[in-house]
């Protein structure tokens, strides 16, 4: 009667210098899950980057720890963390970051630019600071500044139903 092997399961992951406990084909889950991504095989460690894109196309990383604008589960969108790293601070929670060029994955300084959420959609802040400028400079002299500071006026010459409107908003 022929003897039968006795089949030996592996312990670790066969990926060179991979340590972790076998999940499938010789490797360990995360080595397999590369595998089946089609992805090359890459060692996981200090260099491996925990990142990964979503349905929709953003790319999720792993927050610095603490960081205040990740998520409970410890990830961020990468263009929020590329663009408080270019601030120096955290996000408000009104602030967004819009991609210039519409690639939801192109996460370069370059092609991300901050808007403000209290306004109404798809302003930049650059944009909203040139229109307060020209808000206080055409207004300016019925607000006057605590400091006294001089504005111009870039407004086109008042008509009698300006005039009619800045009575009705002057402070009593």
């Amino acid at each position: 009667m022929p003897l039968t092997p006795i089949r030996v399961w592996k312990k670790t992951c066969d990926f060179p210098g991979c340590g972790n406990k076998h999940a499938g084909r010789g490797l360990c889950g995360s080595h397999l899950t590369q595998l089946q991504r089609g992805q090359p095989l890459q060692p996981i460690g200090a260099a491996f980057r925990f990142a990964w894109n979503d349905r929709q196309g953003y790319v999720h990383v792993k927050a610095p720890a603490g960081h205040p604008n990740a998520r409970k589960n410890g990830y961020i969108f990468e263009h929020v963390l590329v663009m408080s790293q270019v601030l120096g601070r955290p996000l408000l929670p009104h602030e967004q970051v819009h991609h210039k060029n519409g690639v939801k994955n192109d996460n370069r300084p370059e092609n991300l630019e901050l808007w403000a959420g209290h306004q109404p959609k798809g302003q930049r802040v650059a944009d909203l600071v040139s229109w307060a400028r020209e808000i206080l400079a055409c207004y300016g002299e019925l607000f006057p500044a605590p400091d006294g500071e001089a504005t111009g006026s870039v407004c086109y010459p008042p008509t009698a139903a300006d005039s009619r409107d800045r009575r009705s908003v002057l402070p009593p």
